[in-house]
């Protein structure tokens, strides 16, 4: 199978032979067509599980908290694109990045991050990668200690005070390009995370960053 070159294959029977990028978990048998939980996974792999065609519903998979799938039989060409799909999507580019530890929260952190001045929906977010509430928030507990909510309001407030210290704009339309249409809800949580106001952390920094007046005059 020509498209297949550059990928690894090997069959494990406990999933301890080797750190495998993608773990493809054979559902096409086994009693009541009972699906194995992606948990089961080595930490960091993404989970697929195979199955034939017409016999799982793509709602009971997603809802067991699996991010794709694979069917069988298998067509090569389909094979390789939805593989190196996978490798694409799940694995980011900046591996030094703490989400980088696991594919699902890396997804979730990189569709966050691209929508951080909208009104973003838990329910949104867990549609949009295919999984579920409790998988997703499973996943950014044991890998970032926090909930995806948490981390997106740290991220807009991060982003926040990075446009305050380095651009001009007014506040409420940082507010606004972080997801906050209401400046006094953006003021209220600025303040909460920072200890002071955006106008008021914007002034100290532009006074730290001028040059002492005192040293080097003539």
């Amino acid at each position: 199978m020509s498209e297949l070159q550059g990928l690894v294959f090997r069959t494990a029977n406990d999933g301890r032979r080797g750190l495998p990028e993608i773990l493809i978990f054979d559902a096409r048998a086994g009693p009541g067509g009972r699906l194995a939980l992606p948990g089961m996974a080595p930490s960091g792999a993404v989970a697929l599980p195979l199955v034939s065609e017409g016999r799982f519903s793509r709602h009971m998979i997603f809802d067991h908290g699996y991010a794709d799938y694979l069917v069988w039989p298998l067509i090569s060409a389909e094979l390789a694109i939805r593989l190196a799909g996978c490798r694409t999507l799940f694995f980011p580019a900046n591996t030094d990045a703490p989400e980088a530890r696991d594919p699902l929260v890396a997804r979730c952190c990189a569709y966050m991050r691209r929508n951080l001045d909208r009104d973003i929906q838990l329910s949104e977010v867990v549609r949009e990668l295919g999984t579920n509430r409790s998988s997703l928030s499973a996943h950014f507990r044991q890998t970032l200690g926090c909930s995806p909510i948490a981390w997106l309001r740290q991220t807009r407030l991060a982003r926040a005070a990075e446009l305050l210290e380095t651009t001009a704009l007014p506040v409420a339309e940082i507010g606004a390009a972080v997801g906050y249409d209401d400046s006094n809800n953006f003021s209220t949580a600025f303040r909460r995370e920072y200890g002071a106001p955006p106008s008021l952390f914007r002034n100290s920094h532009i006074r730290k960053g001028m040059p002492d007046s005192r040293k080097g005059g003539s």
